[in-house]
């Protein structure tokens, strides 16, 4: 996945980006990193709730992952919205 994810970086084939992931995701539900990565580029794509969504899972998996917490943290701060709007109590929908 890694180097055709990069192959595709570089000339910015977003979409194509994503559909490698999406079946890589489905294959690995519990990945945080998969989650994590997928959601920067649903938001490069401008799909800004999805990659919400992918950061929570990140998080839940991991609620370690610095990498999701920084880039779910840029996003609201990006969207002047607070983390309180955002509480990990509230993610129910990700209890496995």
């Amino acid at each position: 996945v890694n180097v055709a994810v990069r192959a595709l970086m570089a000339t910015n084939r977003i979409p194509e980006i994503i559909s490698i992931y999406e079946p890589v995701l489905k294959r690995f539900p519990d990945s945080s990193k998969l989650h994590n990565n997928f959601g920067y580029f649903l938001l490069k794509d401008g799909q800004g709730e999805r990659a919400v969504e992918s950061w929570k899972k990140a998080i839940f998996i991991e609620p370690t992952n610095w990498a999701a917490l920084v880039n779910l943290g840029i996003h609201f701060h990006d969207l002047n919205e607070s983390w309180e709007e955002h509480r990990l109590s509230d993610w129910e929908e990700f209890s496995m």
